[in-house]
């Protein structure tokens, strides 16, 4: 059984997005090819609802909640293990045929890189989500997002500050 990184500066815990001092998904969401109706409903999202990430990271695995108006879905990863899953089609009555990988490593408690190759609208994209935790305590991401096929790409970089646990589910 996996245990949790000892340190009071870890990722482990749950994290509640600074609205104040994180860049918008905007120039993300327009690199992934996503329609305008749907980018601008997103950013009313971020604005009138929290953001929130639980995440666990132990000796061998990492593991996130994410929940918010547009998103609430957990993951869990095996470290330095590809991990790969079958996405639904986006034609009605389509075979699917389109592969999300994931690759998630760890330098210790402080610090996570996960490298994702999927299909989107437009094409696949690459990316390089980095979460590191700052010299405040709050916990950094930047998602750098490469379009394989329209060679557009686009970095974010969004903070988080610790929120009580009991406040998540």
């Amino acid at each position: 059984m996996s245990t949790p990184h000892p340190s009071s500066h870890a990722l482990n815990g749950t994290w509640r997005m600074d609205k104040t001092r994180s860049e918008s998904m905007r120039g993300y969401l327009e690199t992934m090819g996503v329609t305008e109706l749907a980018i601008e409903a997103h950013e009313k999202g971020e604005v009138d609802h929290d953001t929130i990430h639980q995440i666990l990271i132990s000796s061998d695995r990492y593991s996130i909640t994410k929940k918010s108006l547009v998103n609430d879905l957990s993951e869990e990863f095996l470290l330095g293990v590809e991990s790969k899953q079958q996405l639904p089609s986006l034609l009605k009555g389509g075979d699917g045929g389109r592969e999300k990988s994931t690759l998630a490593a760890s330098d210790g408690p402080r610090h996570l890189r996960i490298m994702t190759r999927m299909p989107t609208m437009n094409g696949v994209a690459e990316l390089i989500e980095t979460k590191t935790i700052n010299d405040e305590g709050n916990y950094v991401q930047i998602l750098a997002l490469r379009n394989a096929t329209t060679g557009k790409s686009h970095k974010t970089t969004r903070m988080f500050l610790p929120l009580n646990d009991a406040l998540l589910m």
